[in-house]
């Protein structure tokens, strides 16, 4: 929270993981502001690094970092900062603090903040600069290359994995070039270089090039030659602004690029250590693996499984538990490659013993705020079984005494090979499919999810119902728009423990409505995938065979590798003299639409006589929708639907006998 901002320059990017400018909070222009961040407990600070200003320049020239000591604000010592002239401070506390509230405050007018990042203790000079968070200007951004070999795709150099399985690549002889869209105007001042892979040396001669607004020029300092390293540091002699970058090379051989990270001027620092924002090693999860379903987590050694007892414990039952105390998400976390293990019965999410690493302490059942403590590594033992490793501690989930009885508390432990360390994920039952299109307050509670075409929810919903957001058209992108930009929707959609998915462009195909082109579709998709949550397709007015708008989606979206993990299609059909096997036909059509298996989201449907000329009855329509309601939880090419909400035309009345069979026909979606 922020005691005054800017606009759209919201308190929430304060603590957004990304240090860029234009996800920075910026106060009122009043003297004295301040950003307050708040944790569900008190936790051990022993550093804290500031990003301030815009590129290198308007550094805070004094602030400090202050926690609430009871009802007062205390300036911790070594984090106070008078005649500052730079944009970027690591300040180590003289004394780690403990507290659940910090705040950055100072005297100019206005603040700007893009990030600030607290650390838990670690030695003297506290943690590198960038310490998970973003500084990599070039990450998840839209990347375009000249070309590149089989499923070895442009957004593979900018995905932050720069390990043996994450590159782009080419053989085309000749001139290369990898295009990289920083969205945003931004001063920059180095870049790290991580090519080669297995069997292909690194990238020997090389221009970082800018776009100056007419045309492509080279970077003083970003022409290299002779390289023989894979990790590269390459400092511009001359920082420049510019909002594309492009990496030119003569290809004769093979090429791999496993990273290329752009970083921002940052005068007064010597830039950013090798490694800083990217991963070296992990492997690749789909969130489809296990979707939102609901598992049971048992012991290998027992065949108990989890739940949470009835004081709120997290400890082991009896085998082939049904009950909703007994079944879990497994949710993945699609920027950290992490789970979240959320309980049916409370919402919660089981999580270490807070912050702390010591062995032996019981894990708790906590609302989740996605700290690290809250999110699991699964490391897999063969034969099917599972080590949840903790991100925070490195401790994994063990049994009180290894014991695997009935009753045994659930507690955090070294890894030791024990068989009480060792779980099974098995499926249990899907999470309810059914979903209402519109947020109905009439309709929400006998629904599991729902959605209102927009991406906030309007509408009070049960808790046990999820709202998913929609990005409707090509709009509201950037700050300015009329909604705001989307990535400021990131920090509540990632701190959400139920099982979000993010829809796209609502029929872009029809010009009555997102009406967005397919080249525009493709180019802005990139920023979806940034987001980091699930990904359902565009939902188009028609759906066909081969030629059809998500056949040409389809095609295209894979040749640049990107990530779609669910189909979204309309239909409004007859009710089949009450059958329901025209829908059901429908969504195994689209499962395995151009011959791609992509689970459907069913988000528009119902009957609708549109052209005024079909006859079928009320109890057509009632025994079509049950029947299909009854089918749907068992149809594995389906993973939700929505019922299109309206109400019926005053022309078209209902018919006096439910049974009778008039024209125009009746709608199946009235209320």
């Amino acid at each position: 929270t922020a005691t005054s901002t800017s606009g759209q320059r919201l308190a929430s990017y304060v603590t957004d993981g990304v240090a860029g400018n234009d996800n920075r909070w910026q106060s009122a222009n009043s003297a004295w502001s301040n950003a307050r961040v708040d944790f569900p407990f008190p936790v051990e600070v022993g550093s804290a690094q500031v990003f301030a200003g815009v590129d290198d320049t308007l550094p805070l020239a004094s602030f400090s970092v202050q926690y609430l000591d009871g009802g007062a604000w205390v300036t911790i010592p070594g984090a106070s900062v008078s005649g500052n002239t730079n944009v970027e401070r690591n300040l180590v506390f003289t004394n780690p603090i403990t507290a659940s509230a910090f705040r950055i405050t100072g005297p100019d007018a206005p603040l700007r903040i893009r990030e600030l990042a607290l650390y838990p203790p670690n030695g003297p000079s506290g943690f590198p600069m960038g310490t998970d968070l973003t500084t990599n200007l070039a990450y998840q951004r839209p990347a375009v290359a000249s070309a590149n070999t089989a499923g070895n795709f442009a957004l593979k150099a900018v995905d932050g994995r720069a390990h043996a399985g994450s590159f782009w690549q080419t053989d085309t002889a000749g001139t290369n070039t990898l295009d990289i869209d920083l969205r945003v105007p931004t001063k920059i001042g180095s870049a790290h270089l991580y090519s080669g892979s297995t069997g292909v040396p690194p990238l020997v001669d090389f221009a970082l090039q800018y776009w100056n607004g007419a045309a492509w020029q080279n970077i003083n300092g970003g022409t290299v030659t002779g390289n023989t390293t894979s990790d590269l540091v390459v400092s511009f002699t001359t920082p420049v602004i510019t909002s594309q970058v492009r990496l030119e090379f003569t290809n004769t051989g093979t090429t791999s690029i496993r990273e290329l990270c752009i970083s921002p001027a940052n005068t007064g620092n010597a830039g950013y250590p090798l490694g800083t924002n990217i991963t070296g090693s992990g492997a690749f999860a789909r969130y489809e693996d296990f979707n939102d379903a609901f598992y049971l987590i048992t012991s290998a050694a027992s065949g108990n499984s989890m739940l949470v007892s009835n004081d709120g414990q997290p400890s082991l039952g009896q085998a082939g538990i049904t009950t909703p105390q007994g079944q879990y998400q497994v949710l993945l976390n699609i920027s950290t490659g992490t789970y979240r293990l959320r309980n049916r019965a409370t919402g919660n999410c089981l999580s270490g013993a807070r912050l702390s690493k010591t062995p032996g302490l019981p894990l708790i059942d906590a609302p989740y705020f996605a700290l690290p403590h809250q999110d699991w590594i699964l490391d897999p033992l063969g034969s099917g079984a599972f080590r949840f490793i903790n991100q925070w501690s490195g401790l994994v989930i063990d049994t009180s005494g290894g014991a695997t009885d009935p009753g045994v508390a659930l507690v955090q432990a070294v890894s030791s090979g024990s068989s009480a360390q060792r779980w099974r994920i098995s499926y249990s039952t899907w999470y309810p499919k059914k979903g209402i299109g519109g947020t109905s307050s009439t309709l929400a509670g006998t629904t599991g999810w729902a959605y209102n075409w927009g991406r906030r929810n309007t509408n009070p919903l049960p808790a046990d119902s999820s709202f998913q957001p929609m990005q409707w058209g090509n709009s509201s992108w950037d700050i300015g728009s009329a909604q705001g930009p989307i990535w400021q929707e990131y920090p509540s959609w990632r701190t959400r423990a139920d099982g979000i998915h993010l829809l796209s462009f609502n029929e872009p195909d029809r010009t009555d409505q997102s009406n967005v082109p397919m080249n525009t579709v493709l180019s802005v998709w990139p920023r979806l995938q940034e987001i980091d949550q699930p990904l359902v397709s565009p939902s188009p007015g028609t759906i066909g065979g081969d030629g059809g708008w998500l056949d040409t989606f389809y095609t295209q979206a894979d040749a640049l590798g990107y990530r779609v993990d669910y189909t979204a299609v309309h239909t409004y059909p007859g009710p089949s003299g009450g059958s329901s096997d025209n829908l059901v036909n429908f969504v195994n059509s689209a499962y395995t639409y151009n011959s791609r298996t992509r689970p459907v989201w069913l988000t528009e449907f119902s009957f609708v006589d549109w052209a005024g000329n079909q006859s079928w009855s009320e109890e057509d329509n009632y025994n079509c929708l049950a029947e299909f309601l009854w089918r749907a939880e068992n149809l594995p090419a389906l993973r939700k639907y929505a019922l299109f909400v309206f109400t019926e035309n005053a022309e078209n009345p209902q018919p006096a006998n439910a049974w009778q069979t008039v024209t125009p026909a009746p709608r199946s979606n009235s209320y």
